[in-house]
């Protein structure tokens, strides 16, 4: 079987599922290719999702250094760790947290002892944040036209004539899929 899409995106966990309503909320037609016979991955297993400057924290007045989190985090790791990412990771924390809600996710902020200041962000629902977050995603993508296919592991990345990545080749049990893709994002955990 052949599919052509614009944007093929490899792994439905919560990244995948993520770049997949982004690309989709930009109008650009998008297919998921994800190995289990769901999405989610690892992304259904968290109970709570690290947050600085989410909008729930300034309504409650939570108010975290961010430059502190920074060196906290680093002296913790002994420095060992990519300053850049751990950077990146804290100052776009708040504003994932804040993505995660305007798509349906209803956080709170959940105190943890000796946890200063509050940063953990969970759902009141008795699921976990991370069945919160996927449903939410696969909801939206499927609300916008979003293609997924489950049971289906990329196998082989496609390229053209100039070596550029252009789809790929996913196994199902049906046999090969060749998917062509103007876009290929791997999001494979």
């Amino acid at each position: 079987m052949e599919l052509k899409t614009e944007i093929l995106i490899i792994g439905g966990g919560a990244s995948g599922m993520a770049a997949a309503v982004a690309a989709a909320e930009m109008g650009a037609e998008v297919t998921v290719a994800e190995a289990n016979a769901a999405v989610g991955g690892n992304g259904l297993f968290p109970r709570g999702i690290f947050g600085v400057d989410s909008k729930i924290q300034r309504k409650k007045l939570v108010f975290a250094d961010r430059d502190q989190i920074f060196r906290d985090c680093m002296n913790y790791s002994h420095w060992k760790i990519d300053g850049r990412i751990i950077r990146t990771l804290i100052d776009k924390s708040g504003d994932t947290v804040n993505w995660l809600m305007d798509r349906g996710v209803e956080f709170c902020v959940h105190h943890i002892p000796n946890q200063t200041p509050e940063v953990f962000h969970i759902t009141e629902a008795e699921e976990n944040v991370g069945h919160c977050v996927i449903r939410n995603l696969k909801r939206i993508c499927e609300e916008k036209g979003v293609r997924i296919l489950t049971g289906a592991k990329g196998k082989t990345l496609l390229k053209d004539e100039k070596a550029s990545v252009c789809g790929a080749v996913c196994e199902t049990k049906d046999g090969e899929v060749v998917i062509k893709a103007q876009k290929v994002i791997l999001c494979t955990g």
